[in-house]
């Protein structure tokens, strides 16, 4: 078959078991690396501007953005894509 055949159908799984929005990693990483994206992306979601959280697309580009500024390898935030409304 061809590559991402696996993902594909993983990523069709959750969205028929309902989910709306995916943030998948496109290669493995070590844990501890797509921790310090994730917890930043959690962080962003909730409690992002004064009036609220942002919306899980816009805090993903945040949490990018604030590795970028701090000088971090684009290992640990390029293979992560959303899918889904977001």
């Amino acid at each position: 078959g061809r590559g991402g055949d696996e993902q594909v159908g993983l990523i069709r799984a959750f969205f028929a078991a309902g989910a709306s929005a995916l943030l998948v990693s496109q290669w493995a990483l070590h844990d501890e690396t797509a921790g310090k994206l994730m917890a930043s992306v959690y962080e962003l979601w909730q409690n992002g501007r004064p009036e609220g959280g942002l919306g899980l697309a816009a805090a993903v580009r945040d949490a990018q953005c604030r590795l970028i500024e701090a000088g971090a390898h684009p290992g640990i935030w390029a293979p992560f894509t959303l899918f889904g409304r977001a």
